[in-house]
Parts: structure tokens; sequence; C-alpha cells
């Protein structure tokens, strides 16, 4: 006899997990537009949602070197799609001769500067008179891993690494 909806519901059987997870309300009901975004890891997403922004000021390595990096969820005002996060690196001092910067981010708080000279960059920016100070980027959200928890410069000429920032929650 089936359960009426007042009465207790047992749970206690088998689930089917082979079908698609959908996001639904507490009756069960489909959340209009509340689907996963397409190519972005689940904890991914999960990160973007409760830690952003994170921000830290790089520890220079090389002399004449300063900058301080911040990753935010992209501007709500901006017509682009929601997983896609905005990147800043403002104050951003470099030593002569630097023609162009790549920023690499890494999971560790503590990572190691040898792999970080020769790890895959989010991307790479020419150094031109438009960038000097600082410069922001808007990457998708599926560039980046969970618990990001630093970021780095390396001169992509020399693999140089530049500074590191240690990204903590930031307001």
């Amino acid at each position: 006899m089936p359960a009426d909806a007042s009465g207790p519901v047992d749970r206690s059987g088998p689930v089917d997990r082979s079908g698609p997870l959908a996001v639904s309300n507490a009756l069960g009901a489909p959340i209009p537009g509340a689907g996963v975004r397409q190519g972005v890891p689940r904890s991914v997403e999960d990160w973007v949602d409760r830690v952003l922004p994170v921000a830290g000021t790089a520890t220079p390595l090389v002399d004449g070197f300063a900058a301080t990096i911040r990753i935010e969820r992209a501007d709500e005002s901006d017509e682009s799609d929601e997983s896609t996060v905005t990147v800043r690196v403002d104050g951003l001092s470099l030593p002569p001769g630097t023609q162009s910067v790549r920023l690499v981010l890494a999971p560790d708080a503590l990572p190691d500067v040898e792999a970080l000279a020769h790890a895959a960059s989010i991307v790479s920016a020419p150094i031109d008179g438009s960038t000097s100070g600082g410069f922001a980027l808007v990457i998708g959200a599926s560039a980046l891993q969970a618990d990001t928890r630093s970021a780095a410069l390396v001169d992509d000429e020399t693999d140089a690494v530049l500074g590191v920032a240690l990204l903590v929650p930031a307001d």
C-alpha cells in the first residue's frame, strides 16, 4: 500500500543512481536554471561559490618585483557566464627587460618554486604600456583547481619565478 502524503516514507530501499542528477527543491520539483555548469568540475564550482574572493601579496623572489593577486567571481554586472572568474594583478612592478609573464596557480600554500617554473600556466600576459601597474583578466572557472592556495608570476622567457602569493579569503 503506498504511503500517503502525511505518513512516513520508507527510504531504506536501494536508490537508482543510473540517471542524470537534477537539482530540486524540498518537494522534489526541479529548480529552473539550477543545472550543473558544463565543463566546470563540481569541486571547483563549490570552491568558487564558497571561498572566493581570495587575495595575497606576492613575496618577491627577484629584485624589482612586486604584485598583489586577487581571484574573484566575475562582476555580476558583466554579461559573462557565471562560471567565469576575474584574476586581478595590481601594484605590478617587474624587473627591467621582462617582456611577458605567465600566471601559475597551485593548490599548495607553500609550492615548490622549481615546479612552479615549469608548471602549466593559466594565461600569459605580454608586458607593455597598458599592463604597467597591473592587469585583469576573465577566465573560465574550469581552468582553476579546487582549493587554489597560491599564485605565482613567472617570466615567460626565462622561466624565473618572480614572486609567489599565498591566497587567503578576502572581503
